[in-house]
């Protein structure tokens, strides 16, 4: 797991799939048909796996929010 502070984070699968998990006991399939935004807030640890042998093509688009120390969240 890694890190982030004052972070939001969306996350777009195009082909694949991937396993979020978090510190908040998040655990999340993230596909083509299920974007996620992570709002780490004043802090947040978390990562992503491959699940299955696909290849996976996906972005992730980073923003700050306009306050910090916000409440982390994370919504599908």
């Amino acid at each position: 797991m890694h890190p982030h502070r004052d972070d939001e984070i969306l996350t777009y699968v195009r082909a694949g799939k991937m396993l979020h998990l978090d510190t908040m006991g998040h655990e999340e399939q993230i596909t083509k048909t299920r974007m996620m935004l992570m709002n780490a807030g004043h802090t947040f640890q978390h990562e992503e796996r491959m699940v299955g042998w696909e290849p996976i093509e996906a972005l992730q688009i980073f923003m700050r929010p306009r306050a910090p120390s916000l409440e982390p969240k994370v919504q599908i």
